[in-house]
């Protein structure tokens, strides 16, 4: 504690406690005289009598007031005349000078108290404006403390709101939807990446620029909604708008754009925000898929028919089959009828009549019967064979079609007298029987068809493979015929070749047919094949009859 501290503390016991300052003046009284009187042997009884009690006045006005200094004044009046003035120890004055002197002392201990009073209401004073002064700047420095707090905290507030303005920046710039900021007048006033990516135009070129200057396209559309949000003060939202932009020019693109109103503190509108979103690839896709829904459709109708046409084709098939069936039951129950039926009866009555004549006794015109019979057996052995054949020819067990079909121009020359000549460059072995034979069967068929149609003398079958398929033709010289009127009469419920096509289609394959009138025919069957083995020579070699092209029946 610092001496005007203990100052301030005696300042406060004493004006807090009045006798206290009573009992100072009356101590410190006290004290003057006793010091006087030890002092009088060198002091005297002069002039300077007074002195220390002129010092007690001073220091008690200043610590105790003008009151005890009053008191002090009176107690050292009584004090001096007592003990100082002579004659000592007694209530006489000796002198007129003395008295002067009291009175004097009187006078002048009355101004110093009053002026020890004066330096304490000043002291006082100076005491409380340094109080205030104190309080004052503990307050300041309570201030500047909270000020400080406030700053700090004020920085980090600014701080961390700069740092969210950074994030919603970043967020706004690199957002993949479109966002810009227009005023009053239509005037870009921010934009972030994506919008100006879509317009073509750098951020920065857009600031100050209208609608009009940077997407003209659109900015009919844009200005309609302006109008409405100012007039309604409610946004508008998701409209579908199109146009050209400078990023795309000659490219109509589609967006989706929102409009919202920009408001000042007191709610006018200043301004529009708007968010767009480009769907121009989300709207192709939809047209697509209407599309292609539209083509599904179509392609559905399409199936129902090529399906419908399908089961007409099998239907045919099967009809065609049946009838070629019953065809060949008919061809079979004929020859039987007419070739072995007869032959059999035949032979029934040569040993009938050979028995009646060994019974008769001539045994030549019984044995000569019995020869006869002999010959027709064999002859209907011979028929039984040819069917045997006809029906199921051994020669199908072999892999080769070439094989196969050279068997066949034997028969066709043994039973029809048809040249037909043969070439292939190699066996083309079929591992798929049944393909193996539905291919022989079909040959066998158009040569007979030559047989029956065409008037014709020399025949041609060429074998060959070309773009994996298997490509086989049947050439003849004879009269020919008219294709379109062919298949108008197939259609028509006709059979024949075209009976051969719709059994083809089944397999995949397909059959071309060119001819005219009186220029023979060539038939093409074209499967699909895949023939890995190596080239073989069939020794086969012929020259190859001309046939004039004309239109192709797929």
């Amino acid at each position: 504690m610092g001496p005007t501290d203990r100052r301030s503390v005696w300042g406060d016991t004493l004006r807090r406690f009045p006798a206290s300052r009573y009992t100072v003046a009356i101590v410190a009284t006290a004290l003057a005289v006793a010091l006087r009187m030890v002092l009088n042997p060198v002091l005297g009884d002069g002039r300077v009598i007074y002195t220390t009690l002129f010092a007690t006045l001073l220091v008690v006005g200043w610590y105790a007031g003008l009151g005890p200094a009053l008191v002090s004044l009176a107690l050292g009046a009584v004090a001096a005349i007592f003990f100082i003035l002579p004659p000592e120890f007694s209530w006489a004055v000796a002198t007129p000078f003395n008295i002067a002197g009291l009175f004097v002392y009187l006078i002048f201990g009355a101004a110093c108290a009053a002026f020890g009073h004066t330096m304490q209401q000043a002291r006082r004073q100076a005491e409380a404006n340094a109080q205030l002064a104190r309080d004052r700047q503990q307050q300041l420095e309570e201030e500047a403390a909270e000020r400080r707090c406030i700053l700090e905290s004020l920085r980090e507030s600014n701080e961390r709101l700069q740092q969210v303005l950074d994030e919603l920046q970043a967020t706004y710039d690199q957002s993949p939807i479109g966002m810009l900021q227009l005023d009053t007048n239509l005037r870009y006033v921010r934009v972030n990446q994506t919008m100006a990516a879509m317009n073509g135009i750098p951020e920065a070129e857009h600031k100050g620029k209208t609608v009009y200057e940077v997407v003209p396209d659109l900015a009919a559309n844009i200005e309609r909604a302006f109008r409405k949000v100012i007039k309604t003060g409610k946004p508008v939202l998701n409209v579908e708008i199109s146009g050209e932009t400078i990023a795309d020019p000659g490219v109509r693109r589609t967006w989706i754009e929102s409009w919202f109103p920009l408001r000042d503190t007191s709610g006018k509108v200043i301004g529009l925000n708007v968010v767009a979103q480009d769907i121009t690839a989300r709207k192709r896709a939809e047209e697509e898929l209407l599309r292609l829904n539209e083509t599904l459709e179509e392609r559905v109708v399409e199936r129902t028919a090529a399906l419908a046409q399908s089961e007409e084709q099998l239907r045919r098939v099967a009809s065609v089959l049946t009838m070629a069936e019953q065809e060949e039951r008919r061809r079979i129950s004929q020859v039987l009828h007419d070739d072995l039926q007869q032959q059999l009866y035949a032979i029934q009555l040569k040993l009938d009549s050979a028995r009646r004549d060994a019974e008769a006794g001539d045994m030549a015109m019984g044995l000569a019967g019995v020869a006869e019979a002999e010959q027709w057996l064999i002859e209907g052995i011979e028929t039984t064979r040819r069917l045997t054949v006809d029906l199921s020819p051994p020669i199908l067990k072999s892999e080769g079609l070439a094989h196969m079909l050279g068997w066949l121009v034997s028969q066709m020359k043994e039973m029809h007298d048809l040249d037909v000549a043969l070439v292939a460059d190699r066996p083309y072995r079929i591992q798929d029987e049944d393909m193996r034979v539905f291919l022989f069967q079909i040959v066998r068929e158009l040569l007979f068809n030559v047989v029956k149609h065409a008037g014709a003398k020399h025949a041609t079958i060429t074998l060959r493979e070309a773009d994996a398929r298997l490509v086989i033709s049947v050439a003849d010289d004879g009269r020919g015929f008219d294709v379109s009127q062919a298949a108008r009469a197939a259609e028509a419920g006709g059979f024949g070749l075209f009976s051969v096509r719709e059994r083809l289609g089944l397999f995949g394959g397909r059959m071309a047919i060119e001819s005219a009138p009186g220029e023979g025919a060539r038939v093409t069957v074209r499967v699909p094949m895949r023939l890995d083995e190596p080239l073989e020579a069939t020794g086969a070699a012929t020259k190859r009859v001309p046939v004039s092209k004309h239109e192709p029946l797929l």
